[in-house]
């Protein structure tokens, strides 16, 4: 059995834009995958990878956090603006004089 030789026509050479960073790292073994890992510029991406990582969970706390203040901010105010409404309210009697029910009668 005669395998054909492959000529220049047949192979398709991807685009750049066709690797990608997981087609990169599908090709590689363990054995240099370690290798890789042990290089500094590699450590020091992943400390910094771990530290937004750790910043990013500190700001969704920080987030919620204020989120539930600004409800408690707004409890108050809309409390503080509905006694101010009652003391500031004329007298049910005065009030009552004004309506026009009272008026008709």
């Amino acid at each position: 059995m005669m395998i054909p030789i492959l000529s220049p026509k047949n192979i398709r050479l991807p685009k750049a834009s066709d690797i990608t960073d997981e087609v990169i790292l599908s090709t590689m073994d363990d054995k240099i995958m370690k290798k890789a890992k042990k290089e500094p510029a590699v450590k020091k991406l992943t400390m910094e990878i771990n530290r937004d990582i750790e910043k990013m969970k500190n700001f969704d706390k920080r987030v919620t956090e204020i989120k539930d203040k600004k409800d408690l901010v707004g409890l108050y105010c809309m409390d503080h603006y509905f006694n101010e409404q009652n003391c500031s309210a004329d007298p049910y009697e005065f009030r009552r004089e004004q309506s026009r029910l009272y008026q008709k009668h």
